[in-house]
Protein backbone atom coordinates (compact mmCIF):
# COMPACT_ATOMS: atom_id res chain seq x y z
CA UNK A 1 0.00 0.00 0.00
CA UNK A 2 0.92 3.46 -0.40
CA UNK A 3 0.38 6.98 1.30
CA UNK A 4 -0.63 9.89 -0.74
CA UNK A 5 -0.93 13.16 1.02
CA UNK A 6 -1.31 16.99 0.58
CA UNK A 7 -1.58 20.08 2.78
CA UNK A 8 -2.99 23.21 1.27
CA UNK A 9 -2.12 26.75 3.08
CA UNK A 10 -5.15 28.43 5.14
CA UNK A 11 -6.63 31.33 2.68
CA UNK A 12 -5.92 35.27 4.36
CA UNK A 13 -3.52 33.54 7.45
CA UNK A 14 -1.13 36.53 8.51
CA UNK A 15 1.85 33.95 8.42
CA UNK A 16 1.86 30.89 6.21
CA UNK A 17 0.17 27.69 7.67
CA UNK A 18 -1.85 24.79 7.30
CA UNK A 19 -5.06 25.37 6.45
CA UNK A 20 -6.33 21.52 6.05
CA UNK A 21 -4.48 18.35 5.23
CA UNK A 22 -5.70 14.92 3.38
CA UNK A 23 -4.18 11.60 2.93
CA UNK A 24 -5.46 8.58 1.22
CA UNK A 25 -4.12 4.65 1.66
CA UNK A 26 -4.35 3.41 -1.52
CA UNK A 27 -3.60 0.02 -3.39
CA UNK A 28 -3.04 1.10 -6.46
CA UNK A 29 -5.72 2.46 -7.85
CA UNK A 30 -8.20 1.15 -4.60
CA UNK A 31 -9.02 3.19 -1.57
CA UNK A 32 -7.98 2.10 1.81
CA UNK A 33 -9.10 5.12 4.35
CA UNK A 34 -8.90 8.64 3.59
CA UNK A 35 -7.99 11.23 6.52
CA UNK A 36 -8.34 15.25 6.90
CA UNK A 37 -5.78 17.13 9.39
CA UNK A 38 -7.12 21.06 10.67
CA UNK A 39 -4.57 23.06 11.00
CA UNK A 40 -3.60 24.79 14.34
CA UNK A 41 -6.10 26.90 15.94
CA UNK A 42 -9.09 24.73 14.80
CA UNK A 43 -10.47 21.80 16.90
CA UNK A 44 -12.22 19.18 15.12
CA UNK A 45 -14.70 19.86 17.52
CA UNK A 46 -15.73 22.34 15.11
CA UNK A 47 -16.65 18.93 14.58
CA UNK A 48 -20.31 18.89 14.01
CA UNK A 49 -19.87 21.31 10.97
CA UNK A 50 -16.75 19.06 10.10
CA UNK A 51 -18.36 15.64 11.02
CA UNK A 52 -21.60 16.62 8.81
CA UNK A 53 -19.72 17.25 6.10
CA UNK A 54 -17.53 13.85 6.28
CA UNK A 55 -21.13 11.87 6.34
CA UNK A 56 -22.06 14.08 3.45
CA UNK A 57 -19.08 12.95 1.25
CA UNK A 58 -18.02 9.58 2.24
CA UNK A 59 -15.18 8.22 0.66
CA UNK A 60 -15.49 5.29 -1.96
CA UNK A 61 -13.08 2.80 -0.41
CA UNK A 62 -12.33 -1.43 -1.21
CA UNK A 63 -15.32 -1.79 1.53
CA UNK A 64 -17.91 0.46 0.44
CA UNK A 65 -18.85 4.08 1.05
CA UNK A 66 -17.06 5.25 4.76
CA UNK A 67 -16.79 8.84 6.14
CA UNK A 68 -13.18 10.86 5.77
CA UNK A 69 -11.94 10.53 9.70
CA UNK A 70 -11.57 13.94 10.91
CA UNK A 71 -8.56 14.75 13.22
CA UNK A 72 -5.81 17.85 14.11
CA UNK A 73 -2.51 18.53 12.83
CA UNK A 74 -0.78 16.56 15.55
CA UNK A 75 -2.85 13.11 14.89
CA UNK A 76 -2.36 13.69 11.29
CA UNK A 77 1.10 13.77 11.71
CA UNK A 78 1.36 10.97 13.95
CA UNK A 79 -0.68 9.07 11.34
CA UNK A 80 1.99 10.14 8.66
CA UNK A 81 4.97 8.41 10.79
CA UNK A 82 2.69 5.35 11.59
CA UNK A 83 2.07 4.88 7.36
CA UNK A 84 5.71 5.91 6.20
CA UNK A 85 8.21 5.51 8.61
CA UNK A 86 6.84 2.42 11.25
CA UNK A 87 4.83 0.15 8.24
CA UNK A 88 7.57 1.36 5.64
CA UNK A 89 5.05 2.24 3.04
CA UNK A 90 5.83 4.68 -0.20
CA UNK A 91 4.86 8.47 0.75
CA UNK A 92 3.80 9.86 -2.69
CA UNK A 93 2.31 13.51 -3.53
CA UNK A 94 2.86 16.75 -5.55
CA UNK A 95 5.55 19.36 -4.44
CA UNK A 96 6.74 17.78 -1.18
CA UNK A 97 8.55 20.13 0.05
CA UNK A 98 5.49 22.92 0.21
CA UNK A 99 3.26 19.97 1.85
CA UNK A 100 5.93 18.70 4.66
CA UNK A 101 6.62 22.88 5.63
CA UNK A 102 2.79 23.14 6.29
CA UNK A 103 2.95 20.71 8.39
CA UNK A 104 6.02 21.27 10.16
CA UNK A 105 6.17 23.41 13.58
CA UNK A 106 9.65 24.23 13.03
CA UNK A 107 12.31 23.66 10.15
CA UNK A 108 16.25 24.82 9.87
CA UNK A 109 17.90 24.94 6.58
CA UNK A 110 20.87 22.55 6.32
CA UNK A 111 24.25 23.93 5.37
CA UNK A 112 26.41 20.74 5.07
CA UNK A 113 25.81 17.09 3.84
CA UNK A 114 23.72 15.04 1.29
CA UNK A 115 20.87 17.73 1.73
CA UNK A 116 22.68 21.34 1.97
CA UNK A 117 21.26 23.93 0.47
CA UNK A 118 17.59 21.86 1.93
CA UNK A 119 15.94 21.74 5.28
CA UNK A 120 14.90 19.48 8.26
CA UNK A 121 11.48 19.51 9.01
CA UNK A 122 9.77 18.95 12.52
CA UNK A 123 6.29 18.21 12.08
CA UNK A 124 3.65 19.67 14.89
CA UNK A 125 3.14 17.02 17.11
CA UNK A 126 6.37 14.88 16.79
CA UNK A 127 8.82 16.70 18.85
CA UNK A 128 9.39 20.00 20.90
CA UNK A 129 11.25 23.24 20.50
CA UNK A 130 14.12 23.89 23.50
CA UNK A 131 16.18 26.78 23.70
CA UNK A 132 19.99 26.25 23.75
CA UNK A 133 22.54 27.27 26.37
CA UNK A 134 23.32 30.54 23.83
CA UNK A 135 19.36 31.73 23.16
CA UNK A 136 19.08 29.84 19.49
CA UNK A 137 16.02 27.15 19.38
CA UNK A 138 16.70 23.07 18.73
CA UNK A 139 14.01 20.88 17.47
CA UNK A 140 13.96 17.91 20.14
CA UNK A 141 12.52 14.88 17.99
CA UNK A 142 10.05 12.38 19.66
CA UNK A 143 11.36 8.81 20.32
CA UNK A 144 10.95 7.10 16.93
CA UNK A 145 9.63 10.40 15.48
CA UNK A 146 12.94 11.12 13.40
CA UNK A 147 12.38 14.97 11.45
CA UNK A 148 12.21 15.01 7.57
CA UNK A 149 15.04 16.26 5.21
CA UNK A 150 14.42 17.67 1.68
CA UNK A 151 15.78 19.51 -0.71
CA UNK A 152 14.97 20.25 -4.63
CA UNK A 153 16.71 17.96 -7.13
CA UNK A 154 17.50 18.73 -10.81
CA UNK A 155 14.15 21.20 -12.42
CA UNK A 156 11.69 19.71 -10.90
CA UNK A 157 12.13 16.86 -8.50
CA UNK A 158 12.63 17.02 -4.53
CA UNK A 159 14.94 14.10 -2.54
CA UNK A 160 13.22 13.15 0.75
CA UNK A 161 15.06 11.26 4.18
CA UNK A 162 13.83 10.65 7.69
CA UNK A 163 16.37 12.04 9.66
CA UNK A 164 18.72 9.83 12.08
CA UNK A 165 16.12 8.62 14.98
CA UNK A 166 16.79 9.82 18.56
CA UNK A 167 18.65 7.18 20.59
CA UNK A 168 17.36 6.71 24.57
CA UNK A 169 20.24 7.19 26.99
CA UNK A 170 19.64 5.18 30.00
CA UNK A 171 20.97 7.97 32.91
CA UNK A 172 21.13 5.36 35.43
CA UNK A 173 23.65 2.70 33.70
CA UNK A 174 25.44 4.67 31.03
CA UNK A 175 23.99 2.91 28.16
CA UNK A 176 22.69 4.56 24.61
CA UNK A 177 19.93 2.50 22.96
CA UNK A 178 19.31 2.53 20.06
CA UNK A 179 15.28 3.46 19.07
CA UNK A 180 13.30 3.91 15.51
CA UNK A 181 13.27 1.85 12.56
CA UNK A 182 16.24 -0.07 10.81
CA UNK A 183 17.15 -1.57 7.34
CA UNK A 184 19.72 -3.61 6.44
CA UNK A 185 21.71 -1.99 3.10
CA UNK A 186 23.24 -4.12 0.50
CA UNK A 187 26.55 -5.14 1.78
CA UNK A 188 24.68 -6.15 4.96
CA UNK A 189 25.05 -3.38 7.27
CA UNK A 190 22.52 -2.17 9.18
CA UNK A 191 21.26 1.69 8.58
CA UNK A 192 18.24 3.91 10.16
CA UNK A 193 15.38 3.84 7.93
CA UNK A 194 15.30 6.60 5.32
CA UNK A 195 11.77 6.25 4.03
CA UNK A 196 10.67 6.41 0.69
CA UNK A 197 9.18 8.99 -1.40
CA UNK A 198 7.38 10.06 -4.71
CA UNK A 199 7.68 13.66 -6.00
CA UNK A 200 4.68 13.60 -8.60
CA UNK A 201 6.23 16.96 -10.29
CA UNK A 202 9.57 15.53 -11.08
CA UNK A 203 8.34 12.02 -12.12
CA UNK A 204 5.61 13.72 -14.27
CA UNK A 205 8.36 15.61 -15.63
CA UNK A 206 10.39 12.61 -16.89
CA UNK A 207 7.35 10.82 -18.78
CA UNK A 208 6.51 13.82 -20.68
CA UNK A 209 9.42 15.81 -21.12
CA UNK A 210 7.39 19.28 -20.09
CA UNK A 211 8.72 21.47 -17.05
CA UNK A 212 5.86 23.17 -14.68
CA UNK A 213 4.97 23.44 -11.24
CA UNK A 214 1.90 23.07 -12.29
CA UNK A 215 -0.08 19.75 -10.96
CA UNK A 216 -3.49 20.84 -13.43
CA UNK A 217 -0.63 20.56 -16.14
CA UNK A 218 0.72 17.35 -15.89
CA UNK A 219 -2.93 16.23 -15.28
CA UNK A 220 -4.12 17.37 -18.15
CA UNK A 221 -1.07 15.74 -20.15
CA UNK A 222 -2.53 12.03 -19.12
CA UNK A 223 -5.48 13.01 -19.54
CA UNK A 224 -7.41 13.57 -16.54
CA UNK A 225 -9.31 16.62 -15.35
CA UNK A 226 -7.56 19.18 -14.29
CA UNK A 227 -7.17 20.29 -10.55
CA UNK A 228 -4.41 23.24 -9.67
CA UNK A 229 -3.85 23.46 -5.61
CA UNK A 230 -4.61 26.91 -4.07
CA UNK A 231 -5.23 28.17 -0.31
CA UNK A 232 -8.27 27.33 1.12
CA UNK A 233 -10.96 28.85 3.67
CA UNK A 234 -12.54 26.97 6.43
CA UNK A 235 -15.80 26.05 4.90
CA UNK A 236 -17.24 23.41 2.37
CA UNK A 237 -15.53 25.27 -0.54
CA UNK A 238 -12.29 24.18 1.15
CA UNK A 239 -13.10 20.95 1.99
CA UNK A 240 -14.17 20.19 -1.31
CA UNK A 241 -10.84 21.54 -3.00
CA UNK A 242 -8.78 19.63 -0.79
CA UNK A 243 -10.58 16.77 -1.64
CA UNK A 244 -10.08 16.94 -5.09
CA UNK A 245 -6.37 17.43 -4.90
CA UNK A 246 -5.82 14.45 -3.26
CA UNK A 247 -7.98 12.37 -5.37
CA UNK A 248 -5.91 13.73 -8.17
CA UNK A 249 -2.85 13.29 -7.18
CA UNK A 250 -3.74 9.50 -6.72
CA UNK A 251 -5.07 9.39 -10.41
CA UNK A 252 -1.70 10.95 -11.29
CA UNK A 253 0.05 8.32 -9.45
CA UNK A 254 -1.46 5.63 -11.20
CA UNK A 255 -1.41 6.90 -14.58
CA UNK A 256 2.44 7.79 -14.03
CA UNK A 257 2.75 3.76 -13.06
CA UNK A 258 1.25 2.92 -15.61
CA UNK A 259 3.07 4.83 -18.05
CA UNK A 260 6.43 3.76 -16.31
CA UNK A 261 5.70 0.02 -16.70
CA UNK A 262 5.33 0.69 -21.19
CA UNK A 263 8.54 2.20 -21.03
Amino acid sequence: MAYVGVALPELCADRDECGYAARLLVDGSRIVSGLIGVGPGRSPAAGRELGAWAEAHPLETVIGERPWKVVDLAGFNEDFYKQVYDAHRLCIGADLLRTFGLLAERWARLRRGEFIAGFEFGLVGCGVVRERVNGSARWVADYNRPPLRAVARGERSTACAFGFPRPYGNKRTGNVQRRGQWERTKDGKWRSYRGRFWELLGLAHTFTGVSSSELGEYLTLFDLPPVTPHAVSFDDDGLGHLVAVVHAQHQLAVAIDQEAAAW
